[in-house]
């Protein structure tokens, strides 16, 4: 969830994988900006449920961004592995 004040929360489920030692679950809250000129999401994490990445920042590559959809490249070295997650708006 993305909220028009900068502020973000998101919870993360990893489904179909039974032998894996990630967390089933990743959850974070805190800051965003986009920067346009590089098609960046910027999240300044405030507290998460993997300690060492609370008070970090992240930077996510934006595939697409529309008044409906929002697409993101997640690297490898964010989440298990490299990933496109795609956000969409509910009417």
């Amino acid at each position: 969830m993305f909220d028009r004040g900068g502020n973000y929360a998101q919870i993360i489920v990893r489904v179909g994988v039974e032998r894996c030692s990630a967390p089933r679950t990743f959850c974070a809250f805190g800051a965003y900006s986009v920067e346009d000129e590089k098609k960046l999401l910027v999240t300044r994490i405030v507290s998460s449920s993997t300690a060492r990445l609370t008070g970090t920042t992240q930077n996510r590559g934006i595939m697409l961004l529309t008044a409906d959809e929002f697409k993101l490249f997640e690297s490898a070295h964010v989440a298990w592995s490299d990933a496109e997650v795609l956000w969409k708006r509910l009417a």
